[in-house]
């Protein structure tokens, strides 16, 4: 603690002592713990320290509390996590192998991909979930194991700043870039600011380092893009002859997605992927390219490919009591939303089966929302879907558009309790059915109660 104290600039009050782990709730600290206190809106994590004491072995904290157990005393808390998290990957003895994965849309999905498949051949540690903000990120690094070799951590952003804050904490050697999207639009005001907030992580890369992108987002490629870059290595992945990795061949098979990649790296090879959809071998892309610079072989990258599993409501498909279920609900912007729309209509349905959405809204879009939501519903009708259920205010928009471009039964709801009767009585047996909106809508509560009354 005497040395978490000096890196910290903090002051140790007590006797010193060794910690293992850290830790933020007070609930799941393991014992002999470091426990971090930090305030949020609604608890102060001050207030928990006394009942601590016994369990965890010391605690860090923005003001000294009456208990007995070894404090140190810093200014603020969240700033000491990330210090202590820096602090602890640099001390390390062994060389570590960082990559940071960032965009609008498909970050957990590629940072699962990437860690299935480094995984492999390498200790790998990532990001648990989508722990990806300043508080997240810290936790990644402050639980890596001393056999891992890898280390890859997701990074999200809502505002200008905030990657630039994770990347110099993480200061990766390898970085990808899945897309720019519309997501946060409504606070950044445009997709070259949500560029610029993205590439915020060239900032404190490696100089040497190396950057995966995109290559069929212009936004990526013209001047204002090389020059965040700061002179590294830049390989660009996607469809197109400009592209040094490429998907050259996609094919879907029920549940299930083949494809052929052409690279830079040598002859094509043909791989496949236990989920559907184009947008998830988009994301696979990224995982080969990582896995190749870092020598991997083909099998590895295959064994990768064969052993990931979607997480949390991200792409869950199932079945239940006949009825086909795509739970897609953690989040939602219009390019995501377009993609589960490309799964749910463009895979074949059963005999008599429906192509059902339900579709809530797109939050964080501010002025572009409107627009958005209607980009969303003439996609749903030009894609041939059967049944449209939307969920919210701006989800209306989603209708509207719908059924201006020709789709025929569309329904929209203001009340989730009314939705989950419609849907139970008006879902059949065949029927594959999209859930899809944005975290802040609780589609997945909207699940739950069909599947408690037995849909």
């Amino acid at each position: 603690m005497r040395s978490i104290a000096f890196h910290l600039e903090g002051t140790l009050l007590g006797e010193d002592c060794v910690v293992d782990t850290v830790g933020i709730d007070s609930r799941t600290l393991p014992r002999g713990g470091l426990f971090v206190a930090l305030i949020g809106e609604r608890n102060d994590g001050h207030d928990f320290i006394p009942s601590l004491v016994g369990r965890a072995e010391a605690v860090i904290c923005q003001r000294k509390v009456d208990a007995d157990i070894p404090q140190i005393v810093v200014l603020d808390t969240v700033e000491a996590l990330g210090k202590l998290a820096k602090f602890s990957v640099d001390a390390r003895s062994t060389p570590l192998i960082k990559i940071a994965i960032t965009g609008s849309v498909g970050k957990t999905t590629t940072k699962e991909l990437c860690g299935h498949v480094l995984n492999a051949a390498l200790p790998t540690h990532r990001t648990q979930g989508n722990k990806n903000n300043h508080l997240g990120l810290p936790l990644t690094m402050l639980s890596l194991h001393p056999d891992d070799t890898a280390m890859i951590c997701e990074m999200g952003m809502n505002a200008k700043g905030e990657i630039s804050y994770l990347s110099s904490l993480l200061r990766p050697q390898y970085a990808i870039v899945t897309n720019i999207g519309t997501a946060h639009i409504g606070r950044l005001g445009s997709r070259e600011e949500i560029r610029t907030a993205k590439l915020e992580l060239c900032e404190n890369m490696d100089r040497n380092g190396v950057l995966i992108v995109d290559g069929n987002e212009p936004l990526l490629r013209d001047k204002e893009a090389f020059s965040l870059y700061g002179g590294r290595r830049v390989i660009f992945v996607g469809k197109g002859a400009n592209c040094d990795v490429r998907q050259t061949a996609l094919a879907m098979h029920g549940d299930e997605c083949s494809f052929r990649i052409a690279s830079m790296f040598g002859e094509e090879r043909d791989f496949s992927l236990p989920i559907t959809g184009a947008h998830n071998a988009a994301n696979a892309l990224y995982a080969y390219t990582l896995a190749k610079l870092l020598n991997l072989s083909d099998e590895d990258i295959q064994s990768g490919f064969t052993a990931y599993q979607p997480i949390g409501m991200r792409q869950h498909i199932y079945e239940k009591n006949g009825i086909k279920y795509i739970a897609d609900c953690y989040n939602a912007g219009p390019e995501s939303m377009i993609a589960s729309l490309r799964v749910l209509c463009e895979n074949p349905a059963p005999a008599g089966g429906r192509k059902v959405a339900v579709l809530g809204d797109m939050l964080e879009l501010g002025s572009f929302s409107e627009a958005a939501h209607r980009r969303v519903g003439a996609t749903f009708a030009t894609l041939g879907g059967d049944v449209l259920y939307t969920l919210g205010e701006n989800a209306r928009f989603i209708a509207a558009s719908a059924q201006e471009n020709g789709a025929k039964e569309v329904y929209s709801f203001s009340n989730s309790g009314t939705l989950v009767e419609a849907l139970k009585y008006t879902l059949r047996q065949k029927d594959t059915v999209l859930f899809k909106a944005s975290n802040g809508m609780h589609l997945d509560k909207v699940i739950e109660a069909l599947h408690v009354n037995g849909e």
